[in-house]
């Protein structure tokens, strides 16, 4: 075969260019359905479709396209992310629509009341009953009333998912009343807060300035009857379904629970009138659809309370597990208490919330609570003087009862648990109480004859002093503060409790009573002042004790101090321990008069001989070799024994806590001991 003849079937086999076909095909016309757009070779295809336009190009197509292919790669990428994000919200729809059904929403329905089938899941949406409460006083008709409706008892794990409560239902009201309100800013007297232009006072103030102006429309809305001050058209009406842990008992159990409450408990802390309290348990049902919020909420609360103060029995009857189930009955409205319309009977069953939880020890919950308490005060007007009041003088009194209730568990609180507190004493201007509570043991009569102690306010010029301790010693801003001030600060709140303890009578003061040891009984009011009294004693002098000064000696040697001799204005500060470990003895020593059988106030009053034996373990463990450590040591084994003798004391967490805090401070003081020897 000749050379020329293999050449020939060499490119006989030599496969043709696909970019050739093409073009080709293009130049011979050939009749094909192909897109209007150039064709360009594979090699460039897979380059543009990665995006490598950096190489260089194949054919002399793809160098013209150049330009073209790189705007196409930025739709491409533009197109990709739009994509991206359709199918990112698409898939979040979807999911949020199934979590929806799930919830019990049908989204099927257009109807406005999906929303309201959606907050409450189901469940009836059951509204007060518009019968008036009994308010008859006597405790016969009270005790002559039918059964509540029976309410089945569920677990706290499986229990009922709830009742959603609903105010009354009102018509023509108007949808903003906050566009009514004047500030006080306006007015004469520029005070925090503001009044309705649609009540009396806002009514005259109109009247003042526009003179002869008719104002008949804000006139009727005024004088209608059928507005209701508790209705509520927030976001929030209806969103807190809520749980009962524990039915109510018998009638003739709660008549027997609101009896001893009332004897026991609340001519302690007067947070109840009486009638109200007997009222509100007199009506035809006690059902939880019958109630409103506040009122479910104090029904329970005072039931827990009284289950609490009531002598365990042989029986074995666990009242403490009781009163943990109502008092949980009880929280399930907080939440309706705080959003809510703010009502007298709201704060009442807040300020027994507090007085429960703080025989518990229960530090969180008790300076919410107590919070919530306190700016109900204000949306109420607790906190300033009434002037012409259209209330009774007692139920002016009452109110202002309520308020100091608040004040004095506040400063209780914030010296307890080193918090700042929740009310100033700038914001309020409600004068002290002159006369003692109705229907309370704060009044007491004197040896002589010529009047009565008033307890209740000598307990809030106590919370007075408590809360300015706390403000010179132990916030935040007294941290860093020179010695010399702090021994000043400590020399005046020493002076200003002296003076208090000189204001009551000689009978009733605490030294008085803690000498006079042939009484076999005291006041429990008697029995807080003087706790109070003598934690507040330690409280003064442990700062100064705290800086490692044990004598007066320690004081003047100290170089910030003999700076400023004028700090020595009390020469109580130089007696700083000594006044420590003697209101620590006497704390411990009241102990005797100290029992759950006889004391309502037993819980909230454990807290004080746990803190002085802490106290003087301290003492011991600073100067082991003190002539008084044997004493001392006595002492702390006396409450440490008391305090585990006490079935309360182990029922709770926050008891069984500090009793702990306790055994753990005397054996590092008997430790300290035994290694002085």
């Amino acid at each position: 075969m000749s050379r020329n003849s293999q050449q020939d079937d060499s490119r006989r086999h030599i496969p043709l260019d696909p970019m050739t076909k093409t073009l080709a095909h293009a130049d011979k016309g050939v009749a094909k359905q192909e897109p209007s757009r150039h064709k360009v070779c594979s090699a460039c295809r897979h380059k543009k479709q990665g995006g490598d336009f950096g190489a260089t190009l194949r054919c002399s197509i793809c160098r013209e396209r150049r330009a073209s292919g790189a705007r196409n790669e930025e739709r491409y990428r533009a197109d990709m992310r739009r994509r991206v994000m359709i199918n990112r919200l698409e898939t979040n729809i979807e999911r949020m629509e199934s979590r929806l059904l799930d919830m019990g929403l049908r989204l099927s329905e257009s109807n406005t009341n999906a929303a309201q089938e959606f907050l409450c899941s189901n469940v009836p949406v059951l509204k007060h009953s518009d019968n008036n409460t009994a308010s008859d006083p006597e405790f016969g008709n009270f005790c002559a009333g039918g059964e509540p409706n029976a309410m089945s008892t569920t677990s706290i794990a499986g229990a009922n998912p709830g009742i959603v409560f609903s105010y009354k239902s009102v018509e023509d009201w108007p949808p903003c009343l906050a566009s009514f309100s004047i500030p006080r800013s306006l007015v004469d007297a520029p005070l925090a807060g503001g009044f309705s232009a649609i009540s009396p006072k806002g009514m005259e103030w109109i009247s003042q300035k526009v003179g002869n102006l008719s104002l008949a429309n804000l006139s009727s809305l005024l004088s209608a009857k059928h507005l209701d001050e508790n209705t509520t058209n927030s976001p929030l009406h209806g969103a807190f379904p809520s749980r009962v842990f524990c039915s109510l008992p018998t009638k003739d159990e709660i008549v027997s629970l609101v009896q001893s409450y009332i004897e026991d408990f609340n001519m302690l802390f007067p947070i109840f009138q009486r009638s109200e309290l007997l009222s509100l348990f007199n009506q035809k049902s006690l059902d939880m659809r019958v109630q409103t919020p506040s009122q479910w909420a104090c029904i329970n609360a005072v039931l827990a309370t009284a289950y609490m103060i009531r002598p365990q029995e042989a029986s074995g009857t666990d009242h403490h597990q009781k009163s943990w189930l109502f008092i949980q009955n009880a929280l399930e409205m907080v939440n309706e208490l705080c959003f809510g319309p703010p009502d007298l009977l709201g704060l009442q069953a807040l300020l027994l919330l507090v007085t429960f939880l703080l025989g518990t020890s229960a530090e969180n919950p008790c300076g919410f609570l107590v919070s919530a308490a306190i700016r109900i005060c204000h949306e109420l007007g607790l906190g300033k003087t009434e002037g012409g009041s259209p209330l009774c003088s007692e139920g002016i009194q009452h109110k202002r009862t309520l308020f100091w209730i608040a004040y004095c568990l506040d400063r209780e609180l914030s010296l307890r648990f080193s918090e700042p507190p929740a009310q100033s004493d700038e914001d309020f201007s409600v004068t002290l109480p002159m006369e003692a509570p109705t229907d309370s043991k704060y009044s007491m009569p004197t040896s002589d004859l010529s009047g009565s102690f008033n307890a209740f306010r000598s307990t809030c010029q106590l919370a007075i002093i408590k809360g300015q301790l706390y403000k010179d010693l132990y916030s935040p801003a007294a941290e860093d503060r020179p010695l010399s001030q702090v021994i000043a600060s400590v020399g005046v709140l020493d002076e200003k409790l002296q003076e208090w303890k000189r204001s009551i009578p000689p009978e009733y003061q605490p030294e008085k009573a803690v000498a006079d040891g042939h009484r076999s009984k005291i006041s429990p009011v008697l029995l807080l002042l003087h706790y109070s009294y003598f934690h507040c004693v330690i409280a003064i002098h442990r700062r100064v004790v705290a800086r490692g000064l044990s004598t007066g000696t320690d004081l003047l040697e100290k170089d910030d101090f003999t700076s400023s001799p004028a700090s020595l204005s009390n020469p109580r500060v130089l007696l700083s321990t000594s006044l420590c470990t003697k209101a620590a003895r006497a704390s411990i020593n009241l102990t005797k008069y100290l029992s759950q059988d006889n004391t309502p106030l037993f819980g909230s009053l454990i807290y004080y001989p746990v803190i002085a034996s802490m106290t003087l373990s301290w003492s011991i463990i600073r100067n082991p070799q003190d002539a008084y450590r044997g004493y001392n040591l006595k002492l702390i084994d006396r409450t440490e024994d008391f305090l585990s003798s006490q079935a309360f004391c182990k029922a709770f967490e926050g008891i069984r806590r500090l009793v702990k805090q306790c055994a753990e401070y005397r054996s590092i003081a008997e430790a300290a001991v035994k290694a002085t020897m």
